[in-house]
């Protein structure tokens, strides 16, 4: 199989605009699309803007043909004309493939967005998946364990071109606790690398804390090697869930030197 990365996978920072969360009027929503209520499609974050636009930014991994496409990001556009009611669509081009098409539809809610995507293209898998959003939380309830087969989702305290990263944790009919995530690591003084992470299942605690690193490699198609280092830590309460994340990762290719990049240590918090 054929693994193939955002073209060279370090990018210009400008171009994907690494930032703090600003204060803003208009409204983001977090979250994931998922499947019978567990994560099962792109990292989604919709952004209602005051005069009515939408603006999506999903990161997603595809496979058509034993080709698979790893960490990529794509923006949808569209619009809520009535600030209940949204549709938006995008669509991002894969190297020796085709074009990948996107639509989402669904309601707005002061809390929350729920919706349905659609994702596909020529000769290749199509996918409908529903989106669960949530806005930003600050859970500060009693430390709990979690309920069985519930889906929080929610935001970190990172963004892209001022678009939050997204989180979700997906917590199993054991009482484990799986989660999907993104991450902007900066790569020396001039590039970024972005991440969208799926951490294996690990044990919640009684006091509802858990905390899951991992250490993996993925072989890219262009010979590259890339290392990655990855921690996934929190806390379940009452009224949600909080806790950090870290990535880092390192490029190797024979005949070729290449910064660490890293994310640094990113709060993260979501709710039910």
């Amino acid at each position: 199989m054929r693994l193939h990365r955002t073209g060279s996978l370090i990018i210009a920072t400008a171009a994907l605009g690494l930032s703090a969360p600003t204060a803003q009027a208009d409204t983001q929503y977090g979250g994931v699309a998922a499947l019978r209520n567990s994560p099962a499609g792109p990292s989604t974050t919709l952004v209602r803007h005051d005069d009515g636009r939408i603006t999506v930014r999903l990161g997603f991994g595809y496979t058509c043909r034993k080709q698979s496409y790893y960490n990529y990001v794509v923006k949808l556009k569209g619009s809520t004309p009535d600030g209940v009611n949204f549709t938006a669509a995008g669509k991002q081009r894969l190297p020796g493939r085709g074009t990948l098409r996107f639509s989402i539809s669904g309601t707005l809610a002061p809390d929350s967005a729920a919706g349905t995507l659609k994702m596909g293209m020529a000769r290749c898998p199509k996918y409908t998946r529903d989106l669960v959003l949530r806005t930003e939380s600050a859970p500060a309830g009693a430390p709990t364990a979690p309920p069985a087969a519930s889906l929080f989702a929610g935001m970190t305290g990172q963004a892209a071109a001022g678009i939050r990263l997204a989180v979700a944790l997906r917590v199993t009919k054991q009482g484990r606790v799986w989660s999907t995530w993104a991450a902007m690591m900066k790569c020396g003084p001039k590039a970024t690398s972005h991440l969208i992470n799926n951490s294996p299942t690990t044990t919640v605690k009684p006091d509802g804390s858990f905390s899951r690193s991992e250490t993996y490699t993925i072989r890219w198609d262009d010979g590259v090697r890339e290392r990655y280092r990855v921690t996934f830590k929190g806390r379940f309460m009452a009224d949600g869930a909080a806790g950090t994340l870290r990535a880092r990762s390192q490029l190797h290719k024979k005949g070729h030197r290449y910064y660490p990049c890293d994310s640094g240590t990113v709060a993260w918090t979501a709710r039910p």
